[in-house]
């Protein structure tokens, strides 16, 4: 019966190092997903807000825009803001 002791002390005595680093590595890990995600949101919504403004016929400067458009480009910013990019990048 000295093996069931050795293995006793064995799971009793086993350090927990390797768990920390495993669990430290999930965390990065998910932060690192975090970060990405986040950067995909804003990338697809600068891309959104990109293709509805050529929609729109990009006016050249010095011309009136119309009220009806410019509540189209609030709408499409607050989207792109909404969908998590930046408001100064939005704009």
């Amino acid at each position: 019966m000295a093996w069931r002791a050795e293995v006793i002390e064995h799971f009793e005595t086993r350090s927990t190092c390797a768990k920390d680093a495993r669990d430290e590595s999930i965390r990065q890990l998910e932060r690192e997903i975090l970060r990405k995600d986040k950067a995909l949101a804003e990338a697809s919504a600068l891309l959104i807000l990109q293709k509805s403004r050529l929609d729109l016929g990009e006016q050249t400067r010095g011309r009136t825009v119309t009220v009806s458009d410019r509540k189209a480009v609030l709408a499409l910013v607050a989207e792109a803001v909404a969908q998590g990019s930046c408001l100064h990048t939005a704009c």
